[in-house]
Formats: structure tokens, sequence, C-alpha cells
């Protein structure tokens, strides 16, 4: 009996220390804060004294928004230990803990126009009294305390938050524009980014990808890495791809194949393109046609009357003296230096057609040389009928 006597008035203690005052204080300032706003509570600054619940209620009225503000705090080891807001208005300002002269500090670290406010609390504590809920005071000072900390929000939600054309729903899916999001995070509208770069960027642990418009001309993909991989083709509706500033490079397997340079020249296989030439291949070329279109004249110019054609012994006296025939590089020139093909063609079809006079000119003394022939062959037959008709005639003579 004693011991149920000795309960009641325990459960009894805590009913009467279990307190709720509403309000506490009321603010209302039909203006704006110059340094914020800054609540002096008669609550002591002491360990395991305190564990109060506060709610400060009411309508911001310059940013048209409510206030709906639950704040609750503890004292251990000297200091304020988990401090935690949770917000069911529109208004989440920073607010701060102070120990101002043993007492506890609230200060709303904002300056809006026309706040109006009350704060009220519940307090289930053994120590904390009517008294310490009473003489608060509200300014537009700066705190001057010691053991500032500034108290995080908290909010939790067992079910789908539901907003204006969106939802955050239990599964963790975030949906923007619709209210079935299939991914963590379902868009249905536009996205944008920064105004400075641009840009939307996607991070990891690894680095980040920024996408967006840079500028009025240009828009981006940018990233820290060493590479973009697109595991699809890559299709233009311009027909044209371009370097910004520096050489168009292509790789594969991250080493460079084919290179287009900022004059316009072409590496394939290598990276040392003479400025001279608009096309460098390191290996071997195999093409079915292969078209050269000079620019300087074709060699028709052999064809022409006033074109000194060498003569033969000339041309036998050149591969005695030299080895090659005339205007045609050494096989050690070719080694050393290469050739131009167009300039080749144009040497070899001017030895052609060298060869070709020289083939025509041994054509008609050919042709000379056979009517010569054919007219001794015809003084012969005659020779030798008159030989033939003499034989005759000495015959009949010594027959005699």
């Amino acid at each position: 009996m004693k011991k149920l006597f000795t309960v009641t008035l325990f459960l009894l203690g805590l009913m009467l220390h279990a307190q709720n005052y509403n309000p506490i204080i009321n603010y209302e300032f039909n203006g704006t804060p110059v340094n914020g706003i800054k609540i002096k509570t008669n609550i002591p600054y002491a360990n395991g004294f305190q564990m109060p619940t506060l709610i400060i209620e009411g309508y911001q009225y310059g940013g048209k928004r409510t206030i709906g503000l639950l704040l609750n705090w503890y004292v251990y080891k000297n200091n304020f230990y988990n401090p935690t807001l949770s917000s069911h208005g529109g208004y989440t300002p920073e607010i701060k803990l102070y120990n101002e002269n043993g007492k506890v500090v609230i200060f709303i670290n904002d300056k809006q126009y026309y706040n109006r406010f009350a704060v009220r609390g519940y307090s289930g504590g053994l120590k904390l009294t009517d008294s310490h809920f009473q003489g608060w005071s509200i300014l537009d000072e700066l705190p001057s305390g010691t053991n500032e900390v500034i108290v995080p929000y908290r909010n939790k939600f067992a079910g789908d938050v539901e907003f204006a054309k969106g939802v955050w729903n239990n599964e963790g899916n975030v949906g923007i524009g619709t209210t079935i999001p299939k991914e963590k995070l379902h868009l249905i509208g536009a996205i944008r980014g920064n105004s400075g770069g641009g840009a939307l960027r996607v991070k990891t642990d690894h680095g980040y990808l920024d996408l967006g418009a840079q500028n009025a001309s240009w828009a981006h993909i940018y990233t820290d890495r060493k590479a973009v991989i697109f595991n699809k083709d890559v299709y233009t509706t311009t027909n044209s791809f371009s370097s910004y500033n520096n050489s168009l490079l292509f790789k594969v397997k991250g080493t460079e194949r084919l290179r287009i340079e900022e004059n316009g020249n072409v590496g394939i296989g290598t990276t040392d393109i003479p400025s001279a030439y608009k096309l460098a291949v390191a290996g071997k070329l195999i093409s079915e046609e292969v078209k050269v279109q000079l620019q300087t004249n074709w060699p028709d110019h052999v064809f022409k009357k006033e074109y000194n054609l060498p003569t033969l012994q000339e041309v036998e006296n050149q591969i005695k003296e030299n080895g090659h025939l005339a205007n045609i590089p050494s096989a050690e020139e070719v080694k050393k230096d290469g050739f131009f093909l167009g300039e080749m063609d144009a040497k070899l079809l001017q030895k052609i057609e060298e060869l070709t006079l020289y083939t025509i000119q041994q054509e008609k003394e050919l042709k000379k040389q056979e009517k010569q022939i054919k007219k001794q062959n015809s003084s012969n037959k005659k020779l030798l009928s008159i030989i033939e008709k003499l034989e005759q005639r000495i015959e009949k003579l010594e027959s005699k």
C-alpha cells in the first residue's frame, strides 16, 4: 500500500510539472529588423535541467508564408545537445541558440518585413517551472552569448509527400511534373542550370559531367574525366563536327588514329603532318581508283612541233652516265625523299609520249626501208632475168 501511494505521488508530480504555456510571448513588428529577431528566455542554461518544446506560429507577411516551427534542445556537458527544428509551414529561417548570462537565447537570423508570430511551449521536466516561461522579451539586436549552435531542420514523413504537380513517394522516387515517378528522379519539363556556366551538373564520387548552354552561341558537355563514352552511334543534323580552337582528333581505344588540324591538313596514323601537305599517311594505302588532278600543266607539249625530242643516243648517254632517265629521280632519291604521285605520273607520261614519238620515227624508217627493199628485190629479179638470158645465148654459141 505504501509503494502504491509513492507511485501515485510521483505520477501526480509529473502531471503537475507537465505544463502547456500558450502563449509565452507574441511578436509583431510592422517593419524590417536591422539585426534579426532575438528571443530572450528565462530558461536557465544548465546541464540536465531542461528539454522544452517551443512552437512558433504566425505569418511572415513580407514573403507571404505561414510560420510553423517546432524547436527542441537539451543541455549536456555544458553544451547544447542534439537541438532540433521541424517546420510545418513555409518559413525556414536560420535559428541559433546561445547561452547569454546563464539564460537560453533564441536568435532568428533573418530580416524579413513584417513578421508576426506567437511563441507557445510545453515542458514535461521536473525542474522547469512557470517562472521560467514568464518575463520573456523579443529584441532587434545581435546575441552576445556563448555556446553558439545552429539548429538543424529535421522533418520525416512516413508516406508520400505531395506538392503541386509532383510527389516524393515512400519508395524514395521524386516526381516533378508527374505524380507517378518511375525512377529516383522523374522529370517532365525543362531543367534550368545555374546562370554562370549554364550547366546542369551530374556528380559522383568519380567526377562530374556538365551539360548546358554556356552562352548565347554555344552549348557544351564538359567533364573533369579523361573522356566521355557514348555506347551508341552519334549523329548530327548539320552534317558537321567541329573543334572549337584546336585540332580535331579521332581516337580508338585511347590511341589517336586520325586528326584534322586547324589548317585543314589531315594525318592518318601520324601526328607529324608537314605544313605543305594536305594529307599524311603512316602506312600502306589501297584503293580501287585514285584520281590525281594537277593544278599544273599536263605534259602534252611533247607532241608540239617545237619540242626538242632527245635523240636515242642522248638517252643512252644519260643512262650510261646516271643510271636512270632524265628528269626521273634515282632509287636513292626516292628512298630518301619519296616522290609526288601526280608529278611522277606527269614525268612518266612524258617518257611514254617520247617513247611514242621514237616508235613513230622507227615505224617511218621501217616503212622507208621496206620500200627500198622491195625496189631492190625488183631490180634483183630483173638482173637475174638478164643473166639467165645471157647464159642461154652463151650456151647456144658454144654449141655451134
